[in-house]
């Protein structure tokens, strides 16, 4: 078991890159488990597992970060809304990921991996201070985006934050920082089905150590994304974040294809 200590340390960048850049930890975190030798149903559960509490303790910094300021930055009163809409369709996409076959897994995750990181472009910008509440956000569009969210990560762990973040920045106008700790904010409440399905399939082996990772990736992110944003490199971490994604997408979906064909 010790000879995944690794992990530990990928865990807590992987953390941070992710909490600094909009982007959900998973779509590294599974990548590297299939690569270090799981089959891609344990690789999705881990992650899942891994991202629920990381994303946990991301949603207290965001909120202690917001008493620091004086004015919370997360959109609580528009996660009463979106909860609901995703919760179930999370425990669609799980049971979903259950009854797919490995390689198919394996693809889908490349497929939805890539849209993710082209969606991530989108959110490219800084917005303004403006708060976001439902009444602007409620659109059939909208709610078919955060119902596709919901879908995504109960499947294979990626798409809440990243599609909640969309909406809220690229298609609200909403602040980059105010739109990633709502959408980190979002996952915790959603997810928690999720865990009922994917617990099955945790690799404790890697668990052991990427969950410790992630608890202090978790926690100290917002306040690296926090200053990163001050000093103007956030744009710099989602440009790494959006390149690495793609990488790893593509090796997902070219072994994947490899093996079924």
């Amino acid at each position: 078991m010790i000879e995944n200590l690794e992990f530990f340390f990928i865990a807590i960048g992987v953390s941070l890159l992710a909490s600094s850049s909009g982007g959900e930890g998973a779509m590294l975190f599974i990548p590297s488990f299939t690569w270090a030798g799981l089959s891609p149903r344990l690789a999705v559960g881990t992650a899942y597992t891994t991202q629920y509490i990381g994303r946990s303790m991301g949603t207290v910094s965001w909120y202690l970060i917001g008493i620091k300021e004086g004015r919370q930055v997360i959109l609580w009163k528009l996660l009463y809304y979106l909860v609901p809409i995703c919760l179930a369709f999370v425990a669609v996409g799980a049971i979903l990921m259950n009854l797919l076959p490995g390689d198919y897994i394996r693809l889908v995750f490349g497929i939805l991996s890539i849209l993710m990181a082209i969606i991530l472009v989108l959110t490219w910008g800084i917005g303004s201070e403006k708060s976001v509440s439902w009444k602007d956000i409620k659109g059939g569009l909208n709610i078919a985006l955060f119902i596709l969210a919901g879908l995504f990560t109960g499947l294979i762990a990626v798409g809440a934050s990243t599609m909640t973040m969309f909406v809220l920045h690229h298609r609200a106008g909403l602040k980059m920082k105010r739109s990633v700790a709502t959408a980190v904010s979002l996952l915790p409440f959603i997810a928690s089905i999720g865990l009922l399905v994917h617990l099955r399939f945790v690799s404790y082996e890697f668990a052991v150590f990427t969950i410790p990772g992630v608890i202090v990736g978790g926690l100290i992110g917002p306040w690296f994304g926090r200053w990163l944003d001050q000093k103007g490199l956030s744009l710099g971490m989602k440009a790494i974040f959006i390149v690495l994604t793609v990488i790893t997408g593509i090796g997902m979906i070219y072994f994947a294809l490899v093996a079924l064909l």
